[in-house]
């Protein structure tokens, strides 16, 4: 393998850096989302109206309840899967650094770009379409538990 130009080498860093920080948002976008479900089924849960409401509303209600523990439960496992991805990637990178040192071939080091699995994205589209539906959900109810006179 021919040593890597100094500007190609750049090109790796910047590319490599750039890509963690991608994985880095998604993260903290799909986290987000989990604190904001996990806060709003505390709150409905707790400011629940005690007076009685009609049947569609509370179905409502409990659907809306069950969609976002599903939405919470959803991002828990895409966290994970993503989690553990990049620990698998950041292994197969270490060994081969390992491997490269001892061949002292320090410029044949490879990178890993780490693709999201089917499963892992099944889980995060999972979260959006449960997400959605909850939030529809508390609408209905909301419309059906408090009409408008």
């Amino acid at each position: 393998m021919t040593p890597l130009t100094p500007s190609q080498r750049y090109n790796l860093d910047n590319m490599y850096s750039l890509y963690y920080k991608s994985k880095d948002r998604f993260n903290l976008f799909i986290r987000s989302i989990s604190t904001i479900s996990i806060t709003l089924l505390g709150l409905l849960i707790s400011l629940k109206d005690k007076t009685e409401i009609d049947l569609v509303a509370n179905r409502f209600f409990l659907v809306s309840i069950i969609l976002l523990a599903l939405t919470v439960f959803f991002t828990l496992i895409v966290q994970f899967l993503e989690g553990d991805k990049l620990n698998k990637a950041f292994q197969e990178q270490k060994e081969g650094l390992q491997s490269s040192e001892s061949n002292k071939d320090l410029n044949s080091i490879q990178v890993t770009l780490v693709d999201k699995s089917k499963s892992s994205k099944f889980f995060e589209i999972g979260t959006y379409i449960f997400l959605i539906l909850s939030i529809t959900s508390l609408i209905f109810y909301s419309y059906h538990a408090y009409p408008v006179i």
